[in-house]
């Protein structure tokens, strides 16, 4: 029986450490695991960074549940996803440094390369969506390593409870906007070594305190499996110390100078939701009171959105040029996901109503992206040329959120854009293979002293693209890895709302495989228009909603119950079948048509062939790694595979 646990308390569990469990499912062909150490001395160097020498005891418990072997249809599955995302989160780590994450993969050098550079700390976004993705798919890869990065960064937090980034050891955290400039991923050079390491020693051991939100997210997943208080402790303290600095504006606050409230891309939306969250799972009141006067800010005081919910271009920081249209659309959208989550946390309808209008300009033509696909540009206007994986995974996320909070219905965006764009920009073996041929193809240069050429495309298999174009998975370098770590919770938000049973009513919200304790989904779309459920639990009634291309009301909409035909209603775009039982299997069958669709990304006329929901050919196509190379999912006949299917003992409300 699966167990579910709540946001609003911690569930007790007994753990045992280290405690194995069977091999993953779906382990990512080609991968090897992650480095191993190979140089102790820099290793043991490196331990002066951290304002703690040892982190706090703490137990992994083991994924627990059942696994069986089932054969479903070769079409999109999210579990599949999610264990080459573990892979993408745990194979890109530097054992010589603490596992301290390589940000940047390129592709246009030879050999390929990652680097380390100031936005490692990113690797902090990992620490909840590894959990996810674990009791998705059930795999166990690298938990050792994930240990070891936990283990990290609970040495950074210091007595006062807040994150010290370590810097002593560390001459790369200089490495980007803030100091000098990026390396020329381009070519052979990088920064000075030199120059970099002189000011490095220079520097404390590590940073000042701060408040650190997504590894608040970290630890309060983490402290849903298990009862060890250390992870509620430590959020309450980060929280309590970290926000005791906020400038009070009565109804609205901010943190930062008294003199200059901070606007544009300085708007902090993963301190919105770390504190949402927070109140979700503990019912901590400061994050709450906290909570309501930042996103007030971010939604009022900000100069970051108008009052229609649309982007407003951050001048100052990135120039006329790039924020003349309405800046950068992760940051915006991340921000939209903090107030969200604070909205549902807290029941403020009000600002769950901003977020929808601001969703509803993003996704218009107004946000120069694509409908169609979920391509959504890295800075706002027409012309420009790169997506990147978190604005992707960020307005997939919204959709979701919206959608299951009862603000808006977007299951169709989700749906369409999880088919597409999304699982498209997963680094998989194949386009691994054309990023491989595009890396020989470049002129031979060295290894930077922030880098590394070891097995590089199968320890980052399972990331997501940083800088895609509509129709390459690569426009230029590779992977920044902040997309992985948006991308791989992105999988755990949408898995987890695919199917819904409460109160005996199971609710089929996306047409997605999925193995559930309730019942398990076979999805035989885009190859024919098709859905089967197999019940597990007895359910009062079965609401089934139908996609978008399928017209409500449609008489050749049939279903049928043990190979028998069964009357359907239709309750606006769902199906609503009467009580099943254990072992039923219903299938239902629609309609569902290919059409040429145009459409414009990244400044580019493309040509779609659309066959539901689902991109099945693209014209121009690309050429280095080209996306949307789906001739086979144009068959009218469904294909299947077996696999091994993954049910966990528990699954986390996030």
């Amino acid at each position: 029986m699966q167990q579910k646990i709540s946001r609003r308390k911690f569930v007790s569990r007994s753990a045992i450490l280290g405690a194995g469990v069977s091999l993953p499912c779906f382990v990512p062909t080609g991968c090897m695991g992650a480095a191993q150490p190979t140089d102790p001395e820099k290793t043991a160097a490196a331990q002066e960074c951290f304002i703690r020498p040892v982190a706090p005891l703490f137990e992994i418990p083991p994924y627990l549940g059942e696994r069986y072997e089932d054969k479903t249809p070769a079409t999109l599955d999210l579990a599949e996803m999610a264990a080459h995302c573990i892979n993408g989160m745990t194979g890109p780590s530097d054992p010589d440094n603490h596992h301290e994450l390589y940000f940047v993969v390129n592709w246009f050098h030879n050999p390929p390369l990652m680097y380390h550079e100031f936005s490692s700390g990113c690797q902090r976004k990992f620490l909840g969506p590894l959990v996810l993705n674990r009791i998705i798919s059930g795999s166990d890869l690298n938990l050792d390593t994930e240990r070891k990065i936990m283990e990290a960064f609970l040495k950074g937090i210091g007595p006062d409870g807040l994150y010290h980034e370590p810097i002593a050891g560390r001459p790369w955290h200089n490495h980007g906007w803030d100091r000098v400039t990026w390396a020329n991923f381009g070519a052979a050079k990088t920064l000075d070594e030199g120059a970099a390491k002189k000011l490095n020693a220079a520097e404390p051991p590590y940073a000042g305190g701060k408040i650190n939100p997504r590894l608040i997210e970290g630890l309060l997943i983490y402290g849903l499996r298990d009862k060890n208080r250390l992870w509620r402790e430590t959020v309450a303290k980060m929280i309590e110390e970290g926000t005791k600095g906020m400038v009070d504006k009565g109804d609205w606050g901010y943190f930062g100078s008294p003199d200059s409230v901070p606007t544009g891309f300085n708007a902090d939306g993963w301190l919105a939701q770390a504190l949402g969250q927070c109140y979700r799972v503990t019912g901590n009141e400061r994050a709450r009171v906290v909570g309501g006067k930042f996103t007030r800010y971010l939604r009022d005081h900000a100069d970051y959105f108008g009052p229609d919910g649309r982007f407003i271009g951050d001048v100052k920081f990135f120039g006329p040029e790039k924020a003349k249209y309405g800046g950068h659309f992760h940051n915006h959208t991340n921000c939209l996901i903090g107030m969200l989550e604070y909205a549902l946390a807290t029941g403020d309808r009000a600002l769950a109503e901003f977020t929808r209008k601001s969703y509803e300009w993003a996704r218009s033509e107004k946000g120069c992206g694509s409908v169609v696909t979920g391509f959504f540009p890295e800075f706002v206007g027409p012309e420009y040329p790169n997506s990147e994986g978190c604005p992707v995974a960020d307005m997939v996320t919204l959709a979701l959120m919206l959608s299951e909070g009862g603000v808006g219905d977007y299951w169709d965006d989700a749906d369409r854009w999880l088919r597409n764009y999304f699982a498209e920009i997963q680094l998989t073996k194949g386009q691994g293979e054309n990023l491989e041929r595009l890396a020989a193809a470049q002129k031979q240069g060295d290894i930077p002293y922030n880098a590394t050429a070891g097995r590089v495309t199968a320890r980052n298999l399972g990331a997501f693209a940083g800088w895609p174009s509509g129709n390459e998975w690569v426009h230029h370098i590779g992977i920044q890895h902040c997309c992985t770590g948006n991308g791989s919770r992105t999988i755990y938000y949408a898995w987890e709302k695919i199917l819904k049973y409460q109160e005996g009513v199971l609710r089929v919200n996306l047409l997605l495989n999925r193995a559930s304790t309730w019942a398990d989904v076979y999805s035989h779309i885009p190859y024919e228009g098709q859905v089967d459920l197999k019940i597990k639990q007895p359910c009062q009634r079965v609401l089934i909603r139908m996609p978008e291309y399928v017209e409500a009301k449609n008489d050749s909409v049939q279903c049928s119950v043990n190979g028998k035909a069964r009357a359907i209603t239709w309750e606006g775009r769902r199906l609503g079948l009467e009580a099943a039982q254990a072992g039923d299997r219903i299938s239902v069958k629609f309609p569902i048509r290919e059409r040429t669709v145009k459409d414009r990304m990244g400044g580019v006329d493309y040509t779609l062939t659309v066959k539901g929901n689902t991109v099945v050919a693209i014209d121009p196509p690309g050429k280095n790694a080209p996306l949307f190379q789906r001739a086979h999912l144009r068959e009218n006949k469904n294909l299947w595979r077996t696999v091994n299917r993954f049910v966990s003992n528990e699954q986390i409300d996030w």
